[in-house]
């Protein structure tokens, strides 16, 4: 992994420009997933819409690439005057009902320039209470004045978590919803820790919602996306210097090892210890107890108890069932292959005036396998 060096400035005049915490805001300052926004950009072109679903773990960066997109999809897309394009993030709205988000996609809408600039879409907007129908008839009128919302909602599977959010969004919401994305009203865009697909099929749902969706995977960032990273601004900011030294670069690269959380949450510490003048051992301190919040990246050991309990009570259950379960003979035969290769490798570690005992002790046990498969 090659870093570039740059002649640096004083680092106290630069505002620390990573984000460890929340969604990279400054269109400025994000990096990477090129690729995926090209991606987002040819889905919206495409004659028949279907759902786009973004799926990635935990701080891959998910909610940043949505947002980022929003802020630029002018230049991705032909004709812009033609679409209404929105963000809306799940987990600010909080527990909703299924009137109050079509409520809050409707004020957002009311922010676009392609609504703002239609009196008459601006008036259909404008209602104080939407219904189900009320919001499909309001999409409708967009379809009519050639305009397409396309609603960007983030921490999608939100919906699925709660019993309460289940029952409030059940099959009859996510069939109006499949409904317009087919006629081609509206296009959606979501991101969801795991596939809509298995969301349907977890939790029993039957809207035709969860056939079909085109997906997007989010991984880790290539060595050139992590090395632009760590010398931001520098990397999208003409004229400006990184704010970490080359040394500092090269251990936020290490230490994040092509993570995008786990790379920002490195800068940000160690460009807090040049800009206060603390020592590296500081920055990595707060790292190390930073990251161990994943625990899907980093296992804490304070959980391990809980696996050797896990282990401890499901054991002897698993041997009971391997025990009353009736054998067939590929399994018998399987079983008996497995116990001769094993000893035939213990027998080969014994001592030379140990082995005529058990090569007799051997004899009988493979007559007693004999009778047994003669009753199989």
């Amino acid at each position: 992994m090659r870093l570039q060096i740059r002649p640096m400035v004083p680092v106290a005049s630069i505002p620390n420009p990573f984000s460890s915490r929340s969604v990279v805001t400054d269109s400025r300052l994000f990096v990477g997933r090129r690729e995926q926004l090209r991606a987002i950009a040819t889905h919206l072109k495409q004659p028949s819409l279907t759902s786009l679903n973004i799926v990635g773990g935990r701080r891959l960066g998910k909610s940043s690439l949505l947002y980022h997109f929003v802020q630029n999809w002018e230049q991705w897309v032909v004709n812009p005057s033609r679409y209404a394009v929105i963000y809306l993030s799940l987990r600010e709205l909080g527990t909703c009902t299924e009137s109050e988000l079509y409520q809050a996609i409707a004020y957002e809408l009311l922010n676009c320039p392609a609504i703002r600039a239609d009196p008459i879409l601006k008036q259909v907007f404008q209602m104080r209470r939407f219904t189900r129908q009320s919001f499909a008839t309001a999409l409708a009128q967009c379809r009519i004045e050639d305009v397409v919302p396309v609603l960007c909602l983030d921490d999608f599977d939100l919906l699925f978590q709660t019993r309460r959010h289940r029952h409030q969004f059940g099959d009859g919401f996510y069939d109006s919803l499949k409904t317009l994305i087919r006629s081609g009203t509206l296009a959606l865009v979501v991101t969801s820790a795991a596939d809509l697909k298995d969301y349907g099929d977890r939790y029993h749902l039957t809207s035709r919602f969860f056939e079909r969706s085109h997906v997007i995977h989010l991984n880790g960032f290539t060595d050139a996306d992590a090395v632009e990273l760590v010398n931001l601004p520098a990397s999208t900011v003409p004229g400006v210097a990184a704010v970490l030294t080359p040394d500092h670069q090269t251990r936020a690269c290490r230490w994040g090892q092509h993570h995008p959380y786990l790379l920002q949450l490195a800068a940000w510490y160690l460009c807090e210890a040049q800009r206060h003048q603390r020592h590296g051992s500081w920055a990595k301190a707060c790292f190390g107890r930073e990251a161990r919040r994943l625990p899907h990246l980093k296992p804490s050991s304070r959980h391990w108890w809980r696996r050797v309990r896990h282990s401890s009570v499901s054991l002897p259950a698993r041997i009971w069932r391997s025990l009353t379960c009736p054998l067939t003979r590929a399994q018998a035969t399987a079983g008996l292959a497995t116990v001769l290769l094993l000893s035939a490798a213990l027998v080969s570690t014994m001592p030379q005036p140990e082995l005529p005992e058990i090569t007799n002790f051997w004899e009988q046990v493979r007559g007693l396998f004999k009778f047994g498969f003669s009753h199989v």
